[in-house]
């Protein structure tokens, strides 16, 4: 991890902490209350130091903040105070104080904001990358390549304004989502979900970022900044399909078809298409001379077994369900699911047969492959990944070395492996590894002799990017968008809440310290400094919310008991005041946990 990235984050993060508990400190400073300590973290000190009545300290757990103020928050009856402690104020002036670091954070957000537009980040566009058939977008008709163009008629020009629209929308309310395919405007309804609605518009595009200077592609005029659009003929809607395409016959000539921007200053750019021809050659090693690679084709080992199924896609509507294992198409028998995926995509719009595996026996299902925007079949099911080998074919590495379709592979090379995608598929060496698999419960070794790659596509391009849109503007339009977007957010963050408490939201969806500093991490590693400014402007606008829930030992929860002593004429006894603080401390931790253990599992 980058020191200066780590760096920057706890200062961005800490700055929020700051300016919230420099809210209760300038607050209590105003209406007479002595600040005891002022301190940005929890446990043991690091450094600090005293100036008038107050320690200012830093401690070592950055997971927040405090000020302690003299007198404490809890008013005991029958106890007499000093003019300058807590208790002694009135119920307003307590309110002010409690108040005040919301306030504090929800104005600051609006600086973070303005500057995040000034600064500028990208944002990904309007056209749909992987949509997977558990998603409402799949379920309502969209896929791949289908380019978003507005919602209810209004138009949408960035994903972040569709996330908006969509998030805004009521749970089951129906959205009319618009939309281009193939140069055909269709309309879909869309039954919002909350951000079970979100599609991942993840892998769109096929942007050049990096660029080997000595790569073949390279001294045939592909350069950083083309949009790969075309490749040997079929359309290129995400990274993947290149990837793809020149697998399937690495030793022929690879032709491009590449969209390249021309500006003549800021707001001027134009594109012009460009078709560019090579051939692949061997990686070279460092210092010179060949270097050869071996490779395992691991997706030859996977069943063509069946894990998410869209119930209203053709799939479904045929009849497929989840764990169905496919043995033949048209009676052609498929030995793994690179097979099956070959038969599928070769037939956009056609019928076929489908001869399944369902709880030990034999069915047919009939279904039409839709077109894709790659004008390929495609079914809406998912791959069910595990350890258990497919039936591999002939001439493989793995079927000379005596693996049987059924195989549990349990250990490669004496390491434990719990699904066949964890397996290396490269090497640099053709000595054999070890397979060890359960066959009929007992275990079997085997030597699998990788097979020679004479081609490696990775220096056409080093890295690709998203299809993305870099927003920024001037003065006077970041200070409209900043303070627009930061209410827009803070708005919606009250309707994300309300939607949590009738469980129309699910809080598997929340981040904690660990996801955000991920994203945070994620952010700074890729300079997008906007949008880490924009990431923070959330979390002030998140923080102020939060705060005023009304749960006992956060501000909302000292408030309500204000509320309660100012309708009774008396404070809460302190009896009561121990039992909800207790209960309150126990939810915090325990939403902490959850939160944190829902991190540690979220990939990123």
């Amino acid at each position: 991890m980058s020191v200066l990235g780590i760096l920057i984050i706890i200062i961005g993060i800490g700055s929020i902490i700051f300016v919230h508990e420099l809210g209760h400190f300038l607050f209590a400073k105003k209406v007479g209350v002595r600040v005891e300590v002022f301190s940005l973290g929890f446990g043991p000190r690091l450094f600090g130091f005293r100036k008038g009545e107050t320690e200012y300290k830093v401690c070592a757990i950055p997971l927040g903040g405090y000020v302690k103020l003299a007198g404490g928050e809890q008013v005991e009856a029958n106890k007499q105070y000093e003019s300058f402690e807590l208790p002694a104020k009135s119920v307003f002036q307590r309110f002010q104080i409690f108040f005040a670091g919301s306030l504090m954070n929800f104005l600051f957000a609006f600086p973070l904001g303005i500057l995040a537009f000034l600064v500028g980040f990208s944002v990904p566009g309007t056209t749909v990358g992987n949509v997977t058939p558990d998603t409402q977008e799949w379920h309502s008709g969209i896929r791949m390549g289908d380019e978003i163009v507005a919602i209810n008629d209004k138009e949408i020009k960035s994903f972040e304004q569709y996330k908006k629209t969509v998030l805004r929308a009521s749970v089951g309310e129906t959205l009319k989502v618009k939309v281009l395919r193939n140069g055909k405007e269709l309309t879909f309804d869309l039954v919002a979900k909350g951000s079970k609605s979100i599609l991942p518009v993840t892998d769109y595009g096929c942007i050049v970022e990096e660029i080997n200077e000595n790569s073949p592609s390279y001294k045939a005029g592909l350069r950083k900044g083309d949009e790969i659009i075309m490749v040997n003929g079929r359309r290129v809607v995400t990274n993947r399909t290149l990837s793809s395409v020149i697998m399937e016959k690495p030793e022929e000539e690879i032709k491009l078809v590449v969209l390249r921007k021309n500006t003549d200053g800021a707001k001027n750019v134009s594109a012009e298409e460009k078709e560019i021809s090579f051939k692949l050659e061997r990686r070279t090693a460092e210092g010179g001379g060949d270097k050869v690679f071996y490779k395992l084709k691991t997706d030859e080992l996977y069943l063509p077994q069946l894990d998410k199924v869209s119930e209203s896609g053709p799939a479904g509507m045929a009849g497929f369900v989840k764990d169905d294992i496919v043995l033949s198409v048209n009676g052609e028998k498929v030995r793994n699911w690179p097979a099956l995926s070959k038969k599928v995509r070769s037939s956009p719009g056609k019928e076929l047969a489908f001869t399944v595996l369902r709880a030990g026996k034999e069915i047919t299902l009939k279904a039409v492959p839709y077109e894709s925007a790659e004008n390929q079949g495609m079914m809406d099911f998912t791959l069910k990944f595990g350890n258990v080998a497919a039936e591999a074919p002939e001439d493989s590495p793995f079927s000379k070395a005596g693996l049987k379709g059924g195989d549990v592979l349990t250990h490669f090379n004496g390491e434990p492996v719990e699904m066949i995608a964890n397996m290396p598929e490269y090497f640099e060496s053709n000595s054999p590894v070890r397979l060890t698999v359960l066959r009929d419960n007992k275990s079997v070794e085997l030597n699998v002799v990788p097979v020679e790659k004479e081609y490696d596509y990775k220096p056409i391009v080093d890295t690709m990017t998203f299809h993305i849109t870099f927003m920024n503007y001037g003065l006077v339009d970041s200070v409209t968008m900043g303070i627009s977007d930061t209410l827009d957010w803070s708005l919606m963050t009250f309707q994300i809440l309300w939607k949590l408490v009738k469980g129309d939201e699910s809080p598997k969806d929340l981040a904690g310290p660990i996801g955000i500093f991920r994203i945070a991490y994620k952010t700074i590693m890729t300079e997008e400094y906007g949008r880490f400014l924009w990431f923070l402007m959330l979390i002030c606008v998140n923080l102020a919310v939060v705060n005023m829930i009304p749960i006992p030992i956060m501000d909302g929860g000292l408030i309500m008991f204000l509320i309660i002593e100012k309708i009774k004429g008396k404070p809460v006894s302190d009896k009561t005041m121990a039992i909800a603080q207790y209960a309150g401390l126990a939810m915090v931790v325990a939403l902490f946990l959850y939160v944190s253990y829902r991190d540690v599992l979220r990939p990123y």
